[in-house]
């Protein structure tokens, strides 16, 4: 369990663009809506993307193509949500 629950709109922090961020701004907002938290990425995880109440927004694997977001690009309220979808399509 998280802190706090995050619902709405919330201001993401990229750390590191990667595969499924690059092109994004420093900053964007994206839509939340959870009340669990991923503090710190798993063994063999970077952290991509972080918020003001959730240490983990989005992870990648060190070694493979596997991705997780907290946040929900797939919908409207995400700013450059349907390029972050388009980045993920595109991993070989």
């Amino acid at each position: 369990k998280g802190k706090s629950a995050e619902y709405g709109v919330s201001e993401i922090t990229v750390d590191n663009e990667d595969t499924i961020l690059k092109g994004l701004p420093k900053k964007f907002k994206a839509w939340v809506s959870h009340f669990d938290e991923v503090k710190k990425a798993p063994k063999g995880f970077a952290v991509l993307a972080h918020s003001g109440t959730c240490g983990v927004e989005a992870m990648a694997h060190l070694k493979r193509p596997v991705f997780g977001v907290q946040f929900h690009p797939e919908v409207w309220h995400t700013e450059h949500g349907e390029l972050i979808l388009k980045n993920f399509a595109g991993v070989q």
